[in-house]
């Protein structure tokens, strides 16, 4: 059975989080009954995080790797960095509260586990009844931009949730974008690529999981990236 690696991005994490995490971590692990490798990206946070709470990971997870950098870079440049460190097996990564039902990650790891290179986690519309309304919005309106103008076979790049192997490791680690939209340049890299094999898988979110706040700023730099990721991904 090849191996399994965990990919955490991190930023100004809320209190507590290193024991949620650690729960979390050991729930998963139980549920699926196959031990994997955590890794934490720190995000140069200016918060929350300290040497006491990645000394309390490393003493209750079995396999735990921990990276940091100086300067914050986004998400997307955060997992590039975990992913890079592998050399070996399947890859996933989510958010660092574990927003997604355990059976939606199992579901992901078996996807990869079926022989699929790329495994994207897909929300349905149950997700949109306890979004916020602006985010649904910018989601929906994400959604049919990527199937009327990028053309793409999955219009849900933003779910959080996605899953590859060594060779879908390989298009992942050419993407560029450095925060939110990185998921979409993946994917559509990804698409274009016929020899990799991606799958949609269905995924549900947890109760009571709570959304983060969409700035102007991210905004716009976003709206910036959507016209990058066209040019990056038709005329490079």
């Amino acid at each position: 059975m090849p191996t399994l690696s965990l990919i955490i991005p991190c930023y100004n994490p809320s209190k507590n989080w290193e024991k949620e995490l650690v729960q979390h971590a050991k729930g998963f692990a139980a549920f699926i009954d196959q031990e994997f490798k955590l890794i934490l990206v720190n995000d140069a946070s200016s918060t929350g995080i300290d040497k006491a709470s990645i000394q309390f990971i490393k003493d209750n997870l079995t396999d735990f790797q921990y990276i940091s950098y100086d300067k914050n870079r986004g998400k997307g440049y955060a997992l590039r960095t975990g992913v890079a460190t592998l050399n070996e097996g399947l890859v996933m990564y989510t958010d660092i509260d574990f927003p997604y039902e355990y059976a939606s990650m199992k579901a992901i790891w078996m996807s990869l586990r079926e022989g699929n290179d790329v495994a994207v986690g897909t929300r349905n519309d149950v997700y949109y009844e306890n979004t916020p309304k602006k985010r649904t919005f910018i989601s929906k309106l994400l959604r049919f931009v990527l199937r009327r103008i990028f053309r793409l076979p999955i219009t849900d790049t933003q779910c959080g949730l996605k899953g590859f192997n060594q060779k879908g490791k390989k298009i992942f680690l050419q993407t560029r974008i450095e925060r939110f939209l990185f998921d979409m340049e993946f994917i559509a890299l990804a698409s274009r690529d016929k020899e990799i094999k991606m799958k949609p898988v269905a995924v549900s979110l947890r109760r009571n999981i709570q959304f983060s706040k969409m700035n102007a700023k991210i905004l716009l730099t976003e709206s910036i990236n959507l016209f990058r990721i066209y040019w990056l991904t038709h005329f490079r």
